[in-house]
């Protein structure tokens, strides 16, 4: 069949795909631009393949996304500014990647995330943001390699060395 709806590991609601776990399937190659033109898309998961490359600024664009699981893939570059304009998204795990450069503070803004993971990346640091997701503040689920962080805020410093 031509429709996305038949993918193995694919789960649509109507005809709209809404998860996408291609986790350990043998995938290679980057994530496409194109992964933003799925507008109702709530989920991906692609954990343990081979996806290389960056992160395209498309994704952060679909306005249903809630989770967005990439980890122990070989995902370079830097997390876009763009991530802060992802308002749905509650879980965000890119741990054990080869991601480098600030922790954009846009993603501050993300006022429903209850987990962030970023732990084993290559060079991943700068200022930790102030949260405005009361989880977050709670250090409910706050995971990060926090040697390369230059400020931790009091409260996700209490969370990181008590973990």
């Amino acid at each position: 069949s031509d429709s996305v709806c038949a993918w193995a590991n694919a789960e649509c609601y109507v005809t709209t795909i809404s998860v996408l776990r291609l986790s350990t399937v043998g995938l290679a190659g980057s994530i496409p631009s194109e992964i933003g033109h799925l507008s109702t898309l709530v989920l991906l998961e692609l954990v343990q393949t081979q996806i290389t490359g960056t992160l395209p600024t498309e994704l952060f664009g679909i306005p249903t996304l809630s989770g967005l699981v990439l980890s122990n893939n070989r995902i370079s570059g830097t997390i876009p500014t763009e991530i802060g304009t992802t308002l749905t998204l509650r879980l965000f795990a890119l741990d054990s990647n080869r991601l480098t450069g600030e922790i954009p503070t846009e993603i501050a803004q993300l006022s429903l995330l209850e987990s962030i993971t970023l732990a084993e990346n290559r060079r991943i640091g700068g200022l930790l943001p102030n949260f405005t997701s009361a989880a977050l503040r709670e250090c409910s689920a706050v995971h990060f390699s926090h040697k390369k962080l230059t400020t931790l805020s009091q409260y996700c410093w209490t969370c990181l060395s008590t973990n």
